[in-house]
């Protein structure tokens, strides 16, 4: 009988983040200006729920990335239904622009985010995020 030969993770393409590398600090430098650019700490969360949903769109195929952005749209104007097509076209370039950041500097980074939360501390807004490798 042969013996299966278990992979060892270190024979593996990186698709973590370097040691020391922590989730929230990649999502803060792919979206950072645009998460930084909220006036309120609950337009911060929303920001951050996009950058968020861009980081996991950039994770997928194109076609999958395609669909994922297509019902994040439909969510979007569902949420708001006031947004006009010009609006909704400056919410889609932002997004797909979101996820050009991140496959720009994280191309081999493939964890789902899967929780994010902001909370506001006497040190400044602090951004947490949990997330899973996935192949």
């Amino acid at each position: 009988m042969k013996k299966l030969r278990r992979t060892n993770r270190r024979d593996r393409v990186p698709d973590v983040p370097p040691p020391g590398r922590k989730m929230s600090e990649m999502v803060l430098e792919f979206a950072g200006s645009f998460i930084n650019g909220a006036c309120t700490l609950d337009d911060k969360r929303c920001r951050v729920m996009a950058a968020c949903s861009a980081w996991n769109m950039a994770c997928s195929t194109p076609d999958i990335r395609a669909r994922m952005l297509a019902e994040y749209l439909k969510g979007y104007r569902s949420y708001f239904p006031g947004r006009t097509d010009d609006e909704m076209a400056v919410i889609r370039q932002l997004m797909e622009a979101l996820v050009q950041n991140k496959l720009r500097l994280f191309p081999n980074v493939n964890k789902l985010i899967v929780n994010s939360r902001v909370t506001r501390t006497p040190e400044g807004d602090r951004i947490d995020i949990a997330s899973v490798t996935f192949v």
